[in-house]
């Protein structure tokens, strides 16, 4: 029932935790090998343009210097085009699960990326008390 659900594997109880680390390890393994396959794309929108594979961004044609987390925050964002991410979301999705910080960092991010793309900063919309979005101008 589980695999027709969706789930890529489960463990059953009473369990080993070398057999369980070994599947979890796997899972992982897979996801990561996948991951970098989907990473050889470029993300467009109007005059922003964002290359996954060389980590670099355009906005009009000219280079835009971001920080690891800046980007992290703009490719996330602009994957998930007109959805709602979280702060939590992206905390999970950029520092992971044991990050213990404050959630309001990604306010400062997301202004520090807002200030460096310039005009095209508008494509980064605030849902209050939701998250952020990125949405295609007309």
């Amino acid at each position: 029932m589980g695999f027709e659900l969706g789930a890529d594997d489960y463990v059953t109880k009473p369990y080993s935790p070398r057999v369980l680390l070994a599947r979890a390890k796997r899972l992982l393994a897979s996801q990561l090998s996948h991951s970098l396959t989907e990473d050889h794309e470029i993300l467009k929108s109007h005059h922003l343009e964002v290359d996954l594979r060389s980590h670099t961004v355009k906005a009009d044609g000219e280079a835009i210097k971001l920080t690891h987390t800046e980007f992290e925050i703009l490719s996330y964002l602009m994957k998930n085009k007109n959805i709602v991410v979280s702060r939590e979301q992206l905390i999970v999705k950029i520092w992971g699960y044991e990050y213990a910080g404050d959630e309001r960092t990604i306010n400062t991010h997301i202004r520090n990326l807002r200030h460096k793309l310039g005009k095209s900063a508008n494509h980064i919309k605030t849902v209050v008390r939701a998250g952020y979005k990125f949405e295609d101008l007309k």
